[in-house]
């Protein structure tokens, strides 16, 4: 059975108890992060995780938060094949702007061509399967954000149940077709105050509604910021479960 992990939960301002929004992944086929923060050989190592296990990275924007970790996963990857110890291929998926800014980082920091990167260009539409295993269907679509973005639907071919990742997007249309019916909703929570390009957990919880999901995990929140009023202001408008997402928390698949 596949499982998510939360290993960062939290917006661009992390702190002691919250990094940046960025899942685990694992499945019959592999290894998948979605999005890419922090520092993933610790947060993996952690997860009990080896870095050489990741085989998938699914890149759903081109900022800060959500790839400032890539260079010191291909570093430490690098370094396992410089001594033997790894000799794969990293496929990096995104739509082409994504990766297009992820592959200039890398030859910024001299890292372009020390290990073997397939890079997957996503068509920016809608139901797009992107990694099909024995006990996972990945699927995405494009989202609203400042940026070129993807919003994410992983569904458990065993299990039957389905979580939905929305980690920058204000409310739109295509977030509620990924979400729904989904057993659990992971969508941003970034402002306090209406604005394009993100939502507030009020909205968050009104695509929740419209969805109609099992539950609500507020993501991609101001970490400093109280927790009760986040789920108090997205309840309001869901009716149903809401929590704020919290590091290190697991999702069966």
């Amino acid at each position: 059975m596949a499982r998510v992990t939360l290993l960062g939960s939290a917006a661009t301002l992390a702190n002691d108890r919250h990094d940046s929004v960025y899942l685990l992944v694992e499945h019959a086929g592999g290894v998948l992060l979605i999005d890419c923060g922090g520092s993933p050989p610790h947060k993996l190592g952690r997860a009990g995780i080896d870095l050489r296990q990741v085989t998938d990275i699914l890149l759903t924007h081109d900022h800060t938060d959500h790839l400032y970790g890539l260079p010191l996963l291909v570093q430490g990857l690098m370094l396992c094949h410089w001594s033997g110890e790894w000799s794969g291929v990293l496929r990096v998926w995104g739509l082409w702007e994504t990766l297009a800014t992820a592959r200039s980082l890398l030859k910024t920091l001299g890292l372009w061509d020390r290990i073997e990167v397939d890079w997957r260009v996503i068509p920016a539409e809608e139901g797009q399967t992107v990694i099909e295993s024995a006990d996972l269907r990945v699927l995405t679509a494009p989202v609203e954000h400042m940026r070129p973005t993807l919003g994410v639907r992983l569904e458990g071919r065993e299990s039957g149940r389905v979580i939905a990742y929305s980690g920058d997007s204000e409310p739109c249309a295509a977030v509620v077709g990924l979400a729904r019916g989904a057993d659990i909703l992971l969508h941003e929570a970034t402002n306090q105050r209406v604005a394009p390009g993100h939502s507030t957990p009020a909205e968050a919880g009104q695509v929740a509604a419209k969805a109609d999901v099992g539950r609500l995990v507020l993501v991609h929140f101001d970490a400093r910021l109280d927790p009760a009023l986040l789920c108090a202001q997205a309840a309001k408008a869901f009716g149903g479960p809401v929590e704020v997402g919290q590091d290190w928390t697991v999702f069966d698949l």
